[in-house]
């Protein structure tokens, strides 16, 4: 009887309700439970009893691996859609750091930023050219085309213009949909998700066997195309790269 209680005073207490509806901005109102300056607040997630966290200490007890575990805590509904199955936000020690270190090793270089520049100003001026001549593509659909084909182009990804913005606008679309399981938009976030991974493997399977060559462009400016060098990271530690991928 006490714990059927118990159950329902958290139901009725619960704060997902308000992060759905009001988004980022729900913070606001889980701070006024507390002291001004104050670097934890409780609130209820899911039915669970939780801790709302801010500041340093918080940042780093979130990353402390002895506290926090990563696998299991995301709710189905933003692992199913935003961020998919075997992402980085949801392993735990050396299989995040590895997959961490992926992105790291690869990206987060000066000279990959470099050599994104033109890529990106190329691209913003197609859409610039577009508006000119006539086009009605709105602000965001522009910038969601022009950064997604610049992207894709550092990456070395192959397919024509107009298919890189179509997978960019699918992108964006997770991103605005994966908030709002109550909606159709959600499920067109799921679909979105899907369909990108399925892609993604297959171009990936086809650079490691061989049968795609994805862009290497060395007479672009320094740094690698990341599509290679992705294909031939190991899935995880201690695991080989398959022969196809080496230079």
């Amino acid at each position: 009887m006490m714990s059927s209680i118990t159950a329902a005073a958290r139901t009725l207490t619960d704060d997902s309700p308000q992060l759905l509806l009001r988004g980022y901005g729900f913070g606001d109102r889980i701070w006024r439970r507390v002291r001004a300056g104050a670097r934890s607040a409780p609130m209820g997630l899911l039915g669970d009893p939780t801790i709302f966290v801010r500041g340093a200490e918080g940042v780093e007890v979130f990353y402390d691996e002895d506290r926090v575990r990563r696998h299991g805590a995301m709710p189905g509904i933003v692992q199913e859609t935003l961020f998919g199955h075997g992402s980085v936000h949801s392993l735990d020690g050396q299989d995040h750091r590895h997959r961490k270190a992926t992105f790291l090793d690869v990206a987060y270089e000066d000279e990959q930023v470099e050599r994104l520049r033109p890529f990106l100003a190329a691209e913003w001026q197609r859409e610039l050219d577009d508006w000119f001549a006539g086009g009605e593509r709105s602000a965001y659909d522009a910038a969601v085309g022009a950064f997604g084909r610049a992207v894709m182009r550092w990456a070395g990804l192959p397919g024509t213009p107009a298919a890189k913005t179509r997978w960019a606008a699918r992108l964006a679309q997770i991103v605005d949909g994966f908030g709002v399981p109550y909606s159709p938009e959600y499920i067109l976030a799921w679909i979105n998700r899907r369909w990108s991974d399925r892609h993604a493997q297959h171009l990936i399977e086809a650079v490691r066997d061989g049968d795609l060559q994805p862009e290497r462009p060395s007479t672009r400016g320094p740094g690698t195309a990341i599509a290679p060098a992705c294909c031939c990271l190991r899935d995880s530690p201690g695991s080989s790269c398959r022969t196809a991928c080496d230079p």
